[in-house]
């Protein structure tokens, strides 16, 4: 293996026991590399929906400093949480909008619904899916990393905003080594996860009557 190769893991290793957190050098700039979030990775579901509505998906809400492009690790010291930017790593754009239209790419996969728009649509809706990000990091665990991802799903009436039900739905996926890439790989699997749990909830959940 070539020194090339080794210094990345060795760099976020020395990090991790020396804070408690990834090494801030270099800081994530012009020169960090981009990273995207999976779509779904279930198969297409038929094409006939399910409930013959239209759901409209809200803009996600996400907590500062996740409302950015960084790639967070989030560590806990002497009781004192801390949210740090993984070097030299960056989302392909704001987690926020990031999430918001995975989330609608993979709701259309899916043919819950008769269409899925965004919160900008000019298209009438019948429903409307809030969703606020609890956690989205990876957490150091001893000499490795573990991806935790959590959100919560309001499913509302788009017209008057009535509360039909809600549901916090969570994964946590171990990197597989002790790197950026692995680290990154680890929150794609975490967030594809909590995308297959939100389709099966909708499926046969809080709609299932509704027809």
């Amino acid at each position: 293996m070539s020194v090339s190769h080794i210094l990345p893991g060795l760099a976020l290793m020395i990090g991790l026991c020396l804070s408690g957190c990834v090494s801030l050098l270099p800081d994530a700039g012009e020169d960090a590399a981009v990273y995207d979030l999976p779509g779904s990775q279930s198969a297409p579901a038929p094409n006939t929906p399910r409930h013959t509505a239209v759901l409209k998906v809200a803009n996600v809400v996400c907590a500062q400093p996740h409302a950015s492009s960084r790639i967070l690790v989030r560590s806990v010291k002497a009781d004192l949480v801390r949210d740090e930017p993984l070097a030299g790593a960056l989302w392909s754009e704001p987690l926020p909008d990031l999430i918001a239209h995975r989330l609608v790419e993979s709701l259309r996969q899916s043919h819950l619904f008769s269409g899925v728009t965004q919160k900008n649509d000019p298209i009438d809706a019948t429903y409307l899916l809030s969703t606020t990000v609890n956690s989205f990091e990876l957490r150091p665990t001893g000499t490795s990393l573990e991806a935790h991802v959590e959100m919560t799903f309001l499913l509302s009436q788009h017209q008057d905003r009535r509360l039909l039900e809600s549901r916090t739905i969570g994964a946590r996926v171990p990197a597989a080594t002790l790197s950026k890439d692995a680290g990154i790989t680890a929150l794609s699997q975490a967030f594809s996860h909590v995308l297959a749990d939100l389709r099966s909830w909708l499926a046969s959940g809080p709609l299932h009557a509704k027809g």
